[in-house]
């Protein structure tokens, strides 16, 4: 029996992440799962074609999201249209909890019989807890990073799988810190910082000054 997942990502994180687990179910599953979905570069690496360009969807803050709500409500339409006419077994949905979130429900409309899976869940843990509810509402099954999610979501009745965060599996093996010191001039003994301002436009543009301005303080 072959499978149809379809995966659908809005940012470039979420694409690096549906890019890799598409081929990890690949690897496991071969000529038994094909794709198709919704995102960036990385996934189209892997033949799923996006109808619409995720650059438009990456969005920072209320005032953004406001000015872009007619742009983002016609690609869930789109998103959920694809969705309709591909008729997948199951949709997983990557992070980016506005636009997901607005697919899911969606896609539950006009394709009630598809499990519906989100692939990160917000972060209820830090600040608005009833995300976990509108989450268990919305979907079949979360996929978490951390052990720390689980027990939130499951308290709202939704059921979780701690996946991990690929991040903690990338290969270091070959890295040469020596290497990367020396041809940088930085002393082996002196301690460093990596600053990383985040992977949408906007959020590197706002964020990149007040990191710069720490490191200034902690220099």
């Amino acid at each position: 029996m072959a499978y149809k997942i379809m995966l659908v990502a809005a940012e470039a994180s979420g694409d690096v992440l549906g890019a890799n687990l598409a081929k990890a179910l690949k690897d496991r599953l071969g000529d038994q799962v094909r794709f198709v979905g919704v995102g960036g570069p990385r996934m189209a690496e892997m033949g799923i074609h996006s109808p619409f360009d995720i650059a438009e969807l990456s969005i920072l803050g209320v005032v953004e999201g406001i000015k872009a709500y007619k742009r983002v409500k016609q690609r869930v339409a789109d998103t959920a249209a694809l969705a309709e006419r591909e008729k997948p077994d199951a949709v997983i949905l990557i992070d980016s909890w506005g636009f997901t979130i607005r697919s899911a429900k969606a896609i539950r409309k006009v394709l009630p019989q598809a499990a519906l899976i989100k692939y990160v869940g917000p972060q209820v843990w830090a600040s608005r807890p009833g995300r976990a509810k509108t989450l268990a509402n919305a979907v079949d099954h979360l996929l978490a990073l951390y052990p720390m999610d689980a027990p939130w979501f499951e308290r709202a009745g939704l059921s979780t799988t701690v996946v991990g965060s690929s991040a903690l599996h990338i290969d270091m093996s070959d890295a040469d810190g020596d290497l990367f010191r020396s041809q940088r001039g930085i002393a082996a003994d002196a301690p460093l910082l990596l600053v990383m301002p985040g992977s949408r436009p906007k959020e590197i543009e706002r964020m990149t000054p007040v990191y710069e301005k720490t490191v200034q303080n902690l220099k």
